[in-house]
């Protein structure tokens, strides 16, 4: 039987310390993850059903940017140039930050739609009411009509 000397118990217990919060973080990212994951996915199905819901769920930082028509006239072009989503091929960067006002992920995935293909970048809020759109960027659409140069 091996006894622990004062040290080697400070050791340990230091590292017991030091170690839970980052282990924890570890669960909290991969949740908040899983959370952005799944709200890129219904935003996807919204956006496939030309539904307003995506404005209606959105955060309230989102909804001082933009208004309900504007989001649609925004949305309109890219759903009529690219199609309807239909995958992602391979998941893209993601980045999770905490602060007082909740869990911030942002993700951005290339996205492959049934006439093209773009850039898509989300920002997620998520707090203890769920996970809201905050920002929604789309970038890169080309579709097979699409000028090689154009942006």
């Amino acid at each position: 039987m091996r006894t622990f000397t004062p040290f080697r118990r400070w050791m340990l217990t230091t590292f017991m310390v030091l170690a839970c919060p980052i282990l924890t973080g570890c669960v909290g990212m991969a949740n908040a993850k899983a959370q952005a994951e799944n709200a890129v996915d219904r935003f996807h199905e919204l956006f496939n059903s030309q539904d307003a819901a995506i404005y209606e769920r959105a955060d309230p930082a989102f909804k001082k940017t933009t208004s309900a028509p504007e989001l649609t006239s925004f949305l309109r072009p890219y759903r009529s140039r690219l199609g309807t989503f239909e995958r992602v091929p391979e998941h893209g960067q993601w980045l999770v930050n905490w602060s007082t006002s909740g869990t911030y992920v942002t993700t951005a995935e290339d996205s492959v739609f049934s006439q093209g293909t773009a850039r898509e970048t989300f920002v997620w809020r998520i707090d203890r009411s769920g996970c809201s759109l905050v920002s929604y960027t789309i970038s890169n659409a080309r579709s097979p009509d699409t000028p090689a140069n154009a942006a």
